[in-house]
């Protein structure tokens, strides 16, 4: 669900609006819908929970002309508590940045789940023909938990989901 409903225009800034609690969706629909606005909510998958889930809850990005569209309509906008703003000017999130996170939420869809219990054989060439148990995902930035049987015993490492990948590809 971290998809957007209209086309981003790169001439356009991109805000930052705080939601009331659980009110994302609602909001951004009323937003696309009645004001006809790009409205981003980047979401990850909960997978023992069966549904995505905010990455940022409470809040969703928008790309407005702020001439065209009052930020008091914006704020007026069912479920939207406020448009995010600093010494009373609305904060502008720089579209390259907007680019990133985009970027980087597609690859947190694109990975491969982390089952707990899961028993996965090495390939890198360091460390191929060694299994990995995976005991946990420890942390939302995915971190992981896992043991590996090394010099006779179990040694416990804390890997970031990105390098536990590398390690689970052929080197």
């Amino acid at each position: 669900m971290n998809t957007i409903t209209a086309m981003p225009s790169l001439h356009l800034p991109w805000y930052v609006l705080q939601c009331k609690p659980r009110m994302e969706d609602f909001a951004a629909h009323s937003l696309r819908s009645l004001m006809g606005l790009v409205v981003y909510i980047p979401k990850r998958k909960v997978p023992s929970k069966g549904r995505t889930i905010p990455l940022f809850p409470g809040y969703v990005f928008i790309q407005a002309d702020l001439q065209i569209i009052s930020p008091s309509c914006i704020n007026a906008t069912a479920g939207v508590v406020r448009l995010v703003s600093f010494s009373g000017e609305p904060a502008i999130l720089p579209t390259d940045v907007m680019m990133s996170l985009q970027e980087k939420v597609a690859l947190l869809d694109a990975s491969e789940p982390v089952v707990p219990g899961s028993v996965e054989p090495l390939r890198d060439d360091v460390w191929r023909g060694l299994e990995s148990l995976v005991t946990s995902s420890t942390s939302p930035m995915h971190r992981v938990q896992i043991f590996l049987h090394l010099l006779g015993r179990q040694q416990e490492l804390h890997l970031q989901r990105q390098r536990r990948e590398q390690l689970l590809r052929k080197g």
